[in-house]
Parts: C-alpha cells; structure tokens; sequence
C-alpha cells in the first residue's frame, strides 16, 4: 500500500497561536488530537518525515513531521487537553 507523506488537519487560530508560541521557545511544538479509527488509520498510513498542512482559516501552513507518538492524556499540558476532551465530545 502506498503510505502518503502528507497530512492536512485544520486548527483554530488560538490553537494555532500557542504552537508558533512553542516553536518561538523551543524551536518546535506538538500537536494533540484524539485517538479515534480515523486518525488512527490517517496516522498508520502516514511515512515519516511527513508535511503537516495545518488549515488556519484559508491559509495553509506547511510543517514537517518527524516522529509520532501516542501518549496517555495526563501527559498531555492542560491547555492542550482541553481541547482534546472537547473534540472528543462532539463526535
């Protein structure tokens, strides 16, 4: 099967803020997103290094994904889990 090298998720702009807020402190940042059959199947099929289009709006920002993990939700910074459990409760 053909593993793709991009992937494309759209992001609000407050969210999208916070992240250019990492890269300015660490020179990177994390994305979090609820494990569910469909980003699980997005993400096994995905081949690393990958580009990340993150749709802000109308305008793409182009990343470059280099690991991918999955991590337990206590892990994951509070700011960031908010958003989760909120994207997991409205499916």
């Amino acid at each position: 099967m053909h593993k793709p090298k991009m992937l494309t998720t759209t992001i609000n702009r407050a969210a999208f803020a916070e992240k250019m807020k990492q890269v300015a402190e660490s020179g990177h940042f994390y994305e979090y997103k609820c494990i569910t059959d469909f980003w699980t199947c997005r993400i096994e099929r995905l081949k690393l290094p990958a580009e990340i289009v993150f749709l802000v709006g109308q305008s793409p920002y182009r990343f470059t994904a280099i690991s991918i993990d999955r991590v337990e939700i206590s892990t994951i910074p509070e700011y960031a889990r908010e958003i989760t459990v909120k994207d997991f409760q409205s499916r």
